[in-house]
């Protein structure tokens, strides 16, 4: 968040503003480093209403700390800025020294378009016409009244006079890509955003052409339809693929222990999907049933893995007829039956040992493309706001071992859209 955060502030700083739109805001972190540590006015922006919440009561422990602090010592009351940009610098707007005026930070709980957009900055505006200097406000419905209040600020944002910065910190599935064409249909001048659950976003398949338009997540650029359509391939990446790019290989070594749960779960789940086609309870040629999450500890054996996971889909509406009746029959055998499911699946295991090694190889290179993966997600990404002749590119935040979507996406306005021909 720090990190990111100066990075957002540096942008502002360089280009002349101090107002900024945190969409997916989420507990509101990013946004009150952003108001409270930068000077930055934000609007900050969640479609849930408890992330608002919890946001806003963060909010008011923050301001209750700095007033607790500025009554001790007043004369040190902007000293409250733990984080702010190097010394020599000035965010524009700032107070005298270095240490930046705190900004205005408005809560909203709302579903954003390009128009509602509009109408929250005006409330943004407004709020920073009056002062309201490190003071949480809700702005969960769109200002209708005080038009005096907004309307010089929403005259000066629409001329262009006043750039404002489109910003998110782990922008879940669609939410990044919905931000980057927000970002070119709105007047916003900067652009800064880290996504992550690739797994969640929405694709879509060339039906009449590599031009067409939709607004699925994935691919955004023509660039990549195009490139994607000429070798043959249709312009998708697929569930398993998407969930590929989200692992973060860097970090096995340190962080052993959970990546050896992660391998064993892994293994588990081969191993159960051969027992199942073997004994009828699954089929070869089709995907797998889906089992999800078996709890939050570990199981220590592949008998207690497969004896969870069997039950879990005896519960289920995942299996054919003939497929649950086996599942059901396999696990109705009394414990002291040499059939007894403990027993049988032990057995299955033992037998099937040397399989561990050939699912760790396969494991680890399948793991080894994440990284590929994600980048491919991205540079669709900074091909898409080049194609509307904007700059973009991607800067390496952290190290990916301290968090794996250290990746973030930066783009300045340099020109109006430009048409994309074949």
């Amino acid at each position: 968040v720090e990190r990111l955060a100066w990075l957002i502030a540096e942008l502002a700083r360089a280009h002349g503003t101090r107002q900024v739109v945190d969409l997916g805001s989420g507990q509101g972190y990013l946004s009150r480093a952003l108001a409270y540590q930068h000077g930055l006015d934000v609007l900050a922006v969640d479609a849930d209403d408890v992330q608002t919440c919890g946001a806003q009561r963060y909010q008011r422990q923050t301001e209750r700390h700095a007033r607790r602090v500025e009554d001790r010592a007043p004369e040190q009351s902007q000293a409250y800025q733990p984080n702010v940009a190097p010394q020599g610098d000035s965010v524009a707007g700032e107070g005298e020294g270095n240490m930046p005026a705190r900004g205005v930070l408005v809560h909203a709980t709302h579903r954003v378009t390009e128009r509602s957009l509009d109408e929250l900055l005006a409330a943004l505006h407004a709020k920073a016409d009056h002062g309201t200097a490190g003071v949480s406000t809700e702005a969960d419905e769109p200002p209708s009244g005080d038009a005096s209040a907004s309307a010089p600020a929403r005259d000066d944002h629409r001329s262009g006079r006043v750039p404002w910065l489109l910003c998110g910190l782990h922008t879940c599935g669609d939410l990044a890509p919905s931000s980057l064409r927000l970002f070119v249909e709105s007047d916003a001048h900067l652009l800064v955003n880290v996504g992550c659950c690739y797994n969640l976003l929405t694709e879509s398949a060339v039906t009449s052409g590599a031009n067409d338009q939709t607004n699925a997540g994935f691919p955004m650029s023509h660039w990549l339809r195009t490139e994607l359509t000429r070798q043959g391939e249709a312009p998708s990446l697929g569930l398993t693929a998407r969930h590929l790019a989200c692992q973060a290989p860097g970090r096995w070594p340190s962080q052993a222990e959970a990546t050896h749960q992660a391998f064993e779960r892994n293994y588990y789940r081969a191993l159960l999907h051969l027992f199942m086609v073997e004994h009828g309870m699954a089929a070869a040629n089709v995907d797998a049933p889906r089992i999800g999450q078996l709890g939050r500890k570990p199981l220590p054996t592949f008998a207690a893995y497969a004896i969870a996971a069997l039950r879990k889909l005896a519960r289920s509406d995942r299996l054919s007829a003939d497929q649950s009746a086996r599942l059901h029959a396999f696990l109705a055998a009394p414990g002291d039956d040499p059939q007894a499911p403990a027993a049988v699946l032990e057995a299955f295991a033992a037998q099937h040992a040397d399989g561990r090694r050939q699912v760790a190889a396969f494991w680890t290179l399948r793991a080894l493309l994440a990284p590929a993966l994600e980048r491919l997600l991205l540079q669709d990404r900074v091909h898409y706001l080049r194609e509307q002749g904007h700059d973009a590119w991607i800067i390496a935040l952290f190290d990916p071992q301290a968090s794996p979507r250290n990746l973030a996406l930066v783009s300045v306005k340099t020109a109006e859209p430009a048409p994309v021909h074949d």
